[in-house]
């Protein structure tokens, strides 16, 4: 029963990680919507993550 218990904990850790981590990217998507006729560099989501020196 406990290792039901464990897994279920985990289930419910996991999907709240989840849940948490969407709500800035929603925000995110809402605040600088990507333009349709722009370059494939406004396309990429994850520009920021890896923009280490501000360029």
């Amino acid at each position: 029963m406990s290792i039901v218990i464990g897994i279920l904990c985990l289930l419910f850790i996991c999907s709240s990680v989840l849940i948490v981590a969407s709500f800035p990217i929603s925000l995110y998507q809402k605040r600088n919507p990507l333009k349709e006729d722009a370059g494939p560099k406004e396309k990429d989501y994850y520009r920021n993550i890896f923009n280490v020196y501000g360029e």
